[in-house]
């Protein structure tokens, strides 16, 4: 009974002490502002301070004006005015108050080094307990929740926020339900939002919410579930973008004006995260799919499809983006100014706990000139043993690249990284290809995927048939045989040695090279090859001549481009090169064996022991140049001993066959340009062949028609005889800075006559002054009425001009665009003739020619620097 007295006294105690406080509070809300200042500041160190508390019993009201909350003399909120209406006691089921906020102001600024105004809690972080749910009310506890002309103002590091909250309204239209709207302006771009929310369960929360701006409009339709990792939840995604300018300006940077984008989801929450009827859109580009994510096993599957995509119009979108453009920047500065040779590690631990599954189905596929139909990739990520293993499957219907039609493509790749920190060699990769399904591509080993050393890669290229290929690369070659390229790539350091052997049809070249990059870059190269062919290269048909317009073009072009040429490399860079081949066929000649070997060392590239062997002929060469960044200095001598000239190719270019000479070239020169370099050309040219047979209808394979028309007139037998026998030709060259100058210049000797010429060749200038003088051999029965002359070849190289002087002989058809010689044409021809009278065979000093000579000539004035124009007959 005691007991039951005490606790009545103790309970009738309180209840007195509790009605006394509140009836002060209620008289007198103003006494308790410094003991709220107190308490508050005690328990959080924050200083709380209103300017005025007021309260009302009906109803029951609390007023609180000019509160201020502060932390070390800083502001963070403030509200002009705080009203708490109460109208029932505090319940979970049933509403009983409305709160209403005048002009709140809430102060928020974070510094360069992370730290904020508003303090730290220095409580050490809870222990980890099992997550329980959270219980709903059954009902919404307030009338009203409502804030007028509020604002936040955000201050981060390199930007600041302004926000401001015109209306919050926040009301209870029924039981369980309740309405918001909300208008608010975030730095001058202003959206409302609009929504209803629904007390479903006491673990389910349903809304419906409606963002609104003239840019983007935004719906969300969800039931959000309270239980641990909101388990149950489940809804619905609406987003349209109109452009992304409001953005921009909402951000404070530059992104690309994107064209209108939706996209639209549904997503549920439980055992899987799921999302499903996935469709983004982005202008004309459509992507749909789905997605289930397992938290458990931290498994991704996706499926995506495309009707279409142009990555082409993707990219362009994104042309004038300011990071874009900053990214390009910063990569190309990388690029070209490297700051540091070492490469960064990889780490692989993001994906060593994540599994993936993901099939991408492109329909219509454009990317960099591609085209690619029924595109279909599976890309697999596993874990096997501690670190993980990413597999890629690509097929490919009919593509279309750069105008090329390519059939199909499969690929197959494996990657398997060698620990989860990796530098140097990286994975072990496997990959194999199929094109068309005749060429196939597989490789494997390690292979270093930001870097070049721990390269250590197999390479193994197969093709049945070249044609496929050349068809593939563009190239109008015709069928060589299957392809096959076998070898190894390894690197260590900055070392690469590519080892590849290359057979194409019987053809076959062994490559052993060795590269070493750095501020002397270094390149060791050994060529082997046997049997080569390049006749496969020749078209079936005949390339089309360009037009007439493009050839004027060519011959008014300067011969020798006046340009510097960049030996750059041939200075900054160290080589030792070996090329041996055994027999080589071309179109015009086949050639026993190439051997070359060449060094380049501090700017000089020289050769030794170098030589060209063909069937009844040899080529030996020999090359010294200097390159710096003022001049190149260049000195090169060969000598050709044949005795078989037409098979050098002068058979297949011209229709020359048999023969036999010799060739000796000495020459050397200096300077920056070709046009500097050929008018400082120094040397010799001496040529000597003899014993061809040539056919005549085919002389205009020579070269030009220059050319062609230059032998017409120089040989009157051309037309009637369907071959010329040349017993000798001899052509002999004293350069001096450029200037190509001789007495004994040109010799033609055949069965029939004997051309000689004489002149010079200027390359400085770019221009040719030649005589020629035919003579007829005794016993021919040959009139020397019948022969020119002089013929007279001048003007520039590019487009020379024909003079003739046809000694009474002169037709329509020679006379065409053509000068004729006269003024000094008889003392130039009469000199020719003397030299040829005194002289005997150009290749054979004791071989006498009995010549028909014709009897001298008044001197004629030559008044003109080029012959006069040519005059018709009866002029």
């Amino acid at each position: 009974m005691k007991v039951i007295r005490a606790i009545l006294v103790v309970l009738s105690s309180l209840f007195l002490v509790l009605f006394t406080l509140s009836a002060l509070i209620l008289i007198q809300p103003n006494w308790f502002k410094k003991p709220i200042n107190r308490l508050v500041a005690e328990v959080s160190g924050f200083d709380l301070t209103f300017e005025r508390l007021s309260t009302t019993l009906q109803p029951g009201q609390l007023n609180a004006a000019g509160l201020k909350l502060a932390y070390q003399g800083e502001t963070l909120l403030t509200a002009k005015q705080v009203t708490l209406t109460v109208s029932d006691w505090p319940s979970l089921s049933s509403p009983f108050f409305t709160l209403n906020l005048k002009a709140p102001a809430f102060y928020y600024t974070l510094d360069d080094n992370g730290r904020s105004n508003w303090p730290q809690s220095q409580s050490p972080e809870p222990p980890p307990s099992e997550p329980k749910p959270l219980l709903l009310p059954k009902d919404f506890a307030f009338y009203a929740l409502v804030i007028e002309n509020g604002e936040a103002k955000i201050r981060l590091p390199g930007q600041n926020r302004d926000i401001q909250v015109s209306n919050l309204n926040l009301e209870r239209i029924a039981p369980e339900r309740a309405r918001l709207t909300l208008q608010t302006t975030i730095d001058q771009q202003t959206f409302n939002v609009n929504g209803e929310f629904a007390l479903e369960s006491e673990h389910q929360l349903a809304f419906d919410l409606g963002l609104n701006h003239p840019q983007l409009e935004t719906l969300l339709q969800a039931t959000l579930s309270t239980r641990p990792a909101f388990d149950g939840s489940r809804g619905k995604l609406k987003l349209s973008l109109e452009n992304t300018s409001f953005l921009e300006a909402l951000l404070g940077i530059k992104i690309p004006q994107l064209p209108k984008t939706t996209l639209q989801a549904d997503f549920a929450i439980g055992e899987h995260y799921q999302l499903d009827n996935v469709a983004l859109q982005l202008g004309e580009q459509r992507l749909n799919g789905a997605a289930t994510y397992s938290p458990v096993e931290k498994h991704l599957t996706a499926r995506l499809n495309s009707p279409a995509l142009d990555i082409d119009a993707i990219q362009a979108l994104f042309q004038d983006s300011e990071a874009v453009a900053t990214g390009a920047e910063e990569v190309e500065q990388a690029v070209t100014e490297p700051t540091s040779n070492k490469e960064a590690a990889i780490d692989w631990s993001a994906l060593s706990e994540l599994a993936l599954d993901l099939e991408l189905k492109v329909a219509s596929l454009k990317a960099q000139g591609l085209n690619a139909e029924t595109l279909e990739s599976h890309i697999v990520l596993r874990n096997d043993g501690d670190t993980p293993k990413i597999a890629l499957a690509l097929s490919s219907g009919p593509m279309r690249f750069e105008q090329r039609q390519l059939d199909a493509l499969s690929v197959n790749a494996e990657l398997h990284p060698l620990s989860l920190q990796t530098e140097g060699a990286d994975a072990d990769i496997t990959l194999s290809a199929k094109l068309n399904n005749t060429i196939s591509l597989n490789t494997k080993g390690k292979a270093n995927l930001n870097g070049l050393s721990g390269q250590a890669l197999q390479l193994n290229i197969d093709s049945a048939n070249s044609a496929e290929l050349w068809k593939i690369a563009g190239l109008p070659y015709r069928e060589a045989g299957a392809l096959a390229i076998k070898g190894t790539f390894d690197s260590d350091g900055n070392t690469v040695t590519p080892d590849l052997a290359i057979a194409l049809g019987e053809q076959q070249i062994d490559i052993e090279a060795s590269y070493t990059d750095g501020k002397r870059p270094r390149l060791n190269l050994i060529a082997n090859g046997r049997n080569l062919d390049t006749r496969f290269m020749e078209a079936d048909t005949d390339d089309e001549k360009p037009p007439q317009t493009e050839k004027a073009a060519d011959k008014n072009a300067p011969l020798f481009s006046r340009d510097p040429i960049d030996t750059a490399l041939l200075q900054n860079m160290d080589a030792d090169i070996s090329l041996d081949i055994k027999k080589l066929r071309t179109g015009v000649n086949q050639i026993d064996e190439i051997a070359i070997i060449a060094q380049l060392k501090d700017g000089r590239l020289t050769t030794r022991n170098s030589r060209v062997a063909l069937p009844d002929s040899s080529l030996d060469i020999s090359l010294d140049g200097r390159f710096t960044e003022q001049t190149s200095k260049i000195r090169t001598e060969f000598l050709l001993d044949s005795k078989n000239i037409g098979g050098l190719g002068l058979e297949k270019a011209a229709q020359i066959r048999n023969g036999r000479g010799k060739v000796d070239v000495k020459l050397s020169t200096e300077g920056r340009s070709p046009h500097e370099l050929a008018g400082a050309l120094n040397g010799s040219i001496d040529i000597k062949a003899q014993d061809m047979i040539m056919d005549n209808n085919k002389v205009n394979l020579i070269g030009s028609d220059i050319f062609s028309e230059l032998f017409d007139k120089l040989n009157p037998f051309a037309k009637s005889d369907p071959t010329t026998q040349l017993e000798c030709v001899a052509l002999y060259f004293d350069v001096d800075n450029g200037l190509m100058i001789g007495d004994r210049t040109l010799h033609v000797e055949t069965s029939k006559m004997k051309i000689i010429g004489k002149g010079e060749i200027n390359l400085g200038k770019e221009r040719l002054s030649m005589n020629f003088t035919p003579i007829a051999r005794k016993g021919l029965g040959v009139n020397f009425s019948q022969v020119v002359k002089l013929v007279k070849l001048y003007g520039p190289i590019q487009s020379p001009r024909i003079g003739v002087d046809a000694g009474g002989l002169l037709t329509s058809a020679l006379s065409t665009s053509a000068a004729m010689a006269t003024g000094g044409a008889s003392l130039i021809a009469q000199n020719l003739l003397e030299r040829a009278a005194n002289s005997g065979s150009a290749c054979d000093p004791n071989k006498k020619l009995e010549l028909e000579l014709p009897e001298p000539v008044a001197e004629e004035v030559d008044t003109e620097g080029e012959p006069a124009a040519a005059q018709q007959p009866g002029n």
